[in-house]
């Protein structure tokens, strides 16, 4: 089976909500071979990743900033964890996107600068 048809059916596998529609699911691992399998799940994953934000933060804010993000990104699933390393900010994963907006991040790329120089 083609790899775009392929990536089609595993964006078609989750719902609006972000779950798994067993249906297209079980067809899909019923009726593809063992390589396209591989990139089925590759895509299916990859699709997950894309519909999904990750938020790491400091400190005890989780569930406000939880629903503000979630309807700042049109109700895409939102994943808020506490991640005291950061010092203090926000840390934002979506798809292939990331927003540092922590102390950690900012020492960071302080450091990198300086070694530039």
């Amino acid at each position: 089976m083609d790899r775009k048809v392929i990536k089609r059916l595993a964006a078609l596998t989750l719902t609006p909500s972000g779950d798994v529609e067993p249906r297209i699911a079980a067809y899909a691992l019923q009726e593809l071979g063992r390589g396209d399998v591989k990139v089925y799940l590759s895509a299916l994953k990859a699709e997950v990743a894309r519909r999904r934000v990750r938020v790491s933060v400091s400190g005890g804010e989780e569930a406000p900033l939880a629903a503000e993000l979630s309807r700042s990104f049109g109700g895409m699933q939102t994943v808020v964890t506490k991640d005291d390393s950061l010092g203090a900010g926000v840390l934002l994963n979506r798809g292939d996107d990331r927003l540092d907006a922590s102390v950690k991040g900012l020492v960071r790329q302080t450091i990198d600068r300086l070694r530039k120089t």
